[in-house]
């Protein structure tokens, strides 16, 4: 199958080869899915290698069509900004938890065509739980695209009253999309001032900070002085490992993480669904990946 012209980077795909791929506006440079499933392919003497596949809007769907037509795609990863649209593509082929999401971070093959899967929020409740305790917790969650869907519809599952969760994106649009959905308090980002004290956890789901955005900021030190001192940062982001929003955190002495162990443990299972491995050799899949 031809699909270089559908890309905008160069790769080489060996036509005999079972092959996986992380699809995304640039995930060639520096998404973290290739070195780890290699790895794993690597020693499990496997020929199937994972490879990134660079697209541009207008060719997403095409892209999408041309990999389910070819036998030798398994599946693989969604990244920014395609994991509503891959949603939206795949309509009815989505496992039911995902369908409530509206977002799939995960594409594999079934009876010959291509089914969805979200693995985010588990990746992304392993990763708080390493800041501390989040059941009955207050949450600020920045962004409304398809990784705020997935944390935000696990993190419900958590809290004492759905509006614990405040979500703060750009448009008003998103917004009443999370209100409808999860019934969940919203406000623009533009407007968090003095609502923002009462949050124990804040988590950035935007691509703000990010390797091709690492000049960007979220939050201000003006956000940081309405915070209380115990409130804790967690960054999805983990290209730069200390984003600007990491960086603030540090120099205003709240705990803080990073997105690696959310990108490792989503990638986990991404992997095993992929790979068609059993659930039980979970643990070993993550000892391999390391």
């Amino acid at each position: 199958m031809i699909i270089s012209h559908l890309i905008s980077n160069k790769i080489l795909i060996n036509s005999k080869n079972k092959y996986s791929a992380i699809i995304g506006i640039n995930p060639s440079q520096g998404a973290r899915s290739p070195k780890l499933w290699n790895r794993v392919y690597k020693k499990l003497n496997s020929e199937t290698k994972m490879i990134c596949l660079d697209v541009n809007k207008k060719n997403f769907a095409k892209l999408i069509n041309n990999l389910e037509k070819d036998p030798n795609f398994i599946g693989g990863a969604i990244t920014n900004p395609y994991k509503e649209s891959v949603f939206k593509y795949l309509k009815s082929n989505i496992d039911k938890t995902s369908l409530k999401i509206g977002s799939i971070n995960c594409i594999y093959r079934k009876n010959g065509k291509l089914f969805g899967t979200n693995t985010d929020g588990e990746g992304a409740i392993y990763s708080l739980k390493k800041l501390g305790s989040i059941r009955n917790k207050k949450f600020l969650i920045l962004g409304t695209g398809g990784t705020s869907l997935s944390v935000s519809s696990y993190l419900t599952k958590f809290v004492n009253y759905k509006e614990d969760i405040l979500i703060a994106g750009r448009k008003i649009s998103k917004l009443k999309l999370f209100k409808k959905k999860f019934n969940c308090s919203t406000c623009l980002i533009k407007d968090l001032s003095e609502n923002t004290k009462k949050f124990d956890f804040v988590i950035n789901c935007t691509d703000v900070g990010s390797i091709n955005k690492k000049n960007q900021f979220i939050l201000t030190n003006e956000h940081f002085k309405n915070f209380k001192n115990s409130v804790k940062i967690f960054d999805v982001i983990y290209n730069p490992k200390k984003t600007p929003l990491i960086k603030l955190a540090n120099k205003n002495k709240r705990l803080n993480i990073n997105g690696l162990n959310m990108n490792f443990y989503q990638a986990v299972y991404a992997f095993i669904i992929t790979n068609k491995i059993k659930i039980k050799d979970f643990n070993k899949i993550s000892y391999l990946m390391k």
